[in-house]
């Protein structure tokens, strides 16, 4: 079954219409559905979104991720595709061009609306080559071998990274990263996630990395993970980590995966729900916090979040809590609040000062859980951990104006948005610099300069743009991810309080830069 066959995908089209009328009818089934786009050509974007426009498949209940499949290998055998840059230009170029002109791709602007993110698939335990210390550019990725899962992950985080800077300042809903990892291969996979990712689905392989699994709970990542589909092909019920996450306190949630191959009834998500809860012997508020943190790991409206689950529901512990809509208790939102703090106080109670900072004397007093709020950003017990350009907090101009996004092959702002540095504060976003120029994307031709769209706001006295961050130009949470992943970590703030005042580091200006923090 295929969106582009000779038919234009009208037989897959009529399927997905009976599944959606009875995703409708149940009324508290919501999906996020995955699809593909392959990379092989441009125009698989305005193919796909012409087959979803025009066959109307819209609805409250449903909300599409683009699934990348990592088959560089097999276009290059097969098509002779010169570089894996082709596939990364193929993939974000159509992309960057409805966000300057919605009208070049009228159907394509309209279905990205209902789009929340980009995923990334193939079989993981593939063995990958390591023959590099420093990799080498997607344009000289001339090579017939899969490049690295690290490497994949850094190129699409990087363009997501750059176009959601530009679709967030022309008011446009913007997209996360949130691949298939961990379900088997190599470790790295996961850390390269943590550096990159919103979150993951499956991550059965932090069962044996207890060093990640730890960062996994203390950022409150989700791992969105699909016992029975598990269960079929990489690690038996009995044997999979599901349970200790959830007991350890790690953002866990129960999904779906491949329903049509692993499941056997019309329900496959009820299906989970309940072979989880005899096998394992779960409660009925396990259950309800299990549905809590599915809801708040989709790529939904955060106004849809709210009526879900109350007005609060972005705040972490038990301020964000309404039991009567949520079912969970407060002592357990409770519970598992106050046990993050207390870990991460200890984090900065131990951790080793920096070299070229004073080291703190033996009779400083230690910061209690009343004073973490208090605590100064070299302080923070998450900053002392970071590993990647994060930040929980918003800036303030001194700081933003020290923000350099990496230009990259395949991964620059376009022209009239060249130079362009964000200036980021609680409720606007606006830029300065507008206008500067800069080379387009890696491959391609200029884009021609088109006006503001929708029409941007301007301050008082004709100053630059502003265009507010309201939450309805989001489909995926109360605040657009400029960087999904990293600043996306802001939005795990249910179980998280002010203690993680993180600095945002500068990202790399140049390519060479870039490319040694992808890991080997």
């Amino acid at each position: 079954m295929k969106t582009d066959n000779h038919i234009q995908g009208r037989y897959l089209a009529d399927v997905t219409k009976e599944v959606i009328t009875d995703l409708e009818s149940s009324k508290y089934s919501m999906v996020e559905w995955r699809i593909s786009i392959y990379g092989r050509s441009m125009a698989e974007w305005d193919k796909l979104a012409a087959w979803v426009v025009d066959n109307k498949l819209y609805s409250h209940n449903v909300r599409w991720l683009i699934q990348v499949p990592r088959l560089y290998n097999v276009y290059k055998a097969r098509e002779g595709m010169a570089n894996f840059q082709q596939i990364i230009v193929n993939l974000f170029q159509p992309l960057f061009e409805v966000t300057k002109d919605p009208s070049s791709h009228p159907k394509l602007h309209i279905f990205l609306q209902r789009v929340i993110g980009i995923d990334t698939v193939d079989d993981e335990s593939r063995a990958e080559e390591k023959n590099f210390r420093k990799f080498p550019r997607a344009r000289d990725w001339e090579f017939p071998e899969e490049p690295p899962y690290s490497y994949w992950l850094y190129y699409l985080f990087a363009n997501i990274a750059s176009l959601n800077v530009w679709r967030k300042q022309r008011g446009f809903n913007t997209f996360l990263l949130r691949p298939h990892c961990g379900e088997a291969g190599d470790p790295n996979h996961l850390a390269a996630a943590i550096l990159c990712c919103h979150s993951i689905s499956h991550g059965v392989l932090l069962r044996k990395i207890p060093m990640l699994q730890y960062v996994f709970y203390l950022e409150q990542i989700g791992i969105a993970m699909s016992p029975l589909s598990n269960n079929a092909l990489f690690i038996s019920y009995d044997r999979n980590p599901f349970l200790s996450y959830f007991k350890r306190g790690l953002n866990v949630s129960i999904s779906t995966d491949d329903p049509l191959q692993f499941a056997f009834t019309k329900e496959p998500l009820m299906e989970e729900y309940s072979v989880a809860a005899h096998v394992l012997r779960l409660s009925s508020v396990d259950m309800c916090e299990l549905a809590k943190n599915s809801v708040l790991q989709s790529g939904f409206e955060q106004d849809l979040k709210k009526r879900w689950l109350g007005p609060n529901c972005h705040l972490p512990g038990v301020a964000g809590n309404d039991a009567t809509k949520s079912n969970v208790p407060d002592i357990r939102e409770g519970f598992r609040h106050e046990t993050l703090l207390a870990e991460l106080a200890m984090i900065d109670r131990y951790k080793v000062p920096k070299p070229e900072t004073q080291p703190v004397p033996a009779s400083d007093p230690v910061p209690t859980n009343g004073q973490m709020s208090q605590l100064s950003p070299t302080h923070s017990a998450s900053a002392a951990m970071m590993t990647s350009t994060s930040t929980t907090q918003s800036l303030d101009n001194d700081q933003a104006q020290s923000i350099i996004f990496p230009e990259l092959p395949g991964a620059a702002l376009p022209p009239d948005m060249a130079g362009v540095r964000p200036i980021r504060s609680q409720n606007s976003v606006h830029f300065d610099g507008a206008g500067l120029s800069s080379p387009p994307l890696a491959g391609t031709s200029s884009l021609q300069s088109v006006k503001s769209w929708p029409p941007a706001a301007t301050e008082a006295g004709g100053a630059s743009p502003v265009v507010s961050g309201a939450s309805s130009f989001s489909m995926d949470g109360s605040e657009p991810r400029l960087v999904p992943g990293m600043i996306s970590h802001a939005t795990r703030s249910r179980r998280r309080s002010s203690v993680a005042g993180m600095p945002f580091r500068a990202a790399s200006s140049t390519m060479d830069q870039a490319v040694d923090q992808v890991p080997e």
